[in-house]
């Protein structure tokens, strides 16, 4: 995703969909860098909380 600006409504709309803070999960993806201190402020301004369980981990199907 080039456009930072689409990038940040991407994971600040995932993370409150979600009502997670989905920052780490699109960070292990490679989507999100620690660099991009605006998106990960908008995500921890959410005040959501972090996934349980880490959710690179999950199975889609079985």
């Amino acid at each position: 995703m080039d456009n930072p600006e689409r990038k940040k409504w991407f994971v600040v709309s995932a993370s409150f969909a979600a009502q997670l803070d989905l920052g780490d999960f699109f960070a292990d993806w490679g989507l999100l860098k620690e660099t991009e201190k605006d998106i990960w402020d908008a995500v921890h301004g959410l005040g959501l909380p972090k996934p349980a369980t880490d959710m690179t981990k999950l199975e889609p199907y079985k």
